[in-house]
């Protein structure tokens, strides 16, 4: 798996998502979560338009991230061009609201 990160706009954070988030990758996606939310940006985008495969740990690790979020006041999304098996993924977590389908989102 490889993490990529760029801040968007002001307030807004980029996290872009590449490769299998499992559990042998899930530990360093959730630590870059973490050190994203840290300083509380009004927004956090993740890409998941290039993750090869989404299992159960990286569901997890996506509720937990979208608690933070709540409980800090920073709004998470997610984005991924055409995948239609992400979003049916997230729908068994409850997520897919947090899926952002305009493309002006994404890079």
């Amino acid at each position: 798996m490889a993490l990529d990160t760029a801040p968007r706009t002001a307030g807004t954070k980029f996290l872009q998502v590449a490769g299998e988030i499992d559990s042998l990758t899930g530990g360093d996606l959730e630590a870059e979560i973490y050190q994203e939310l840290e300083d509380q940006p009004l927004r956090l985008i993740v890409d998941l338009s290039l993750a090869g495969f989404l299992g159960s740990t990286g569901l997890a690790i996506l509720c937990r991230a979208k608690d933070v979020c709540v409980r800090q006041g920073t709004e998470l999304a997610f984005v991924g061009a055409g995948r239609t098996d992400i979003v049916r993924q997230l729908q068994i977590v409850g997520l897919e609201r947090l899926f952002i389908r305009n493309s002006y989102l994404e890079p």
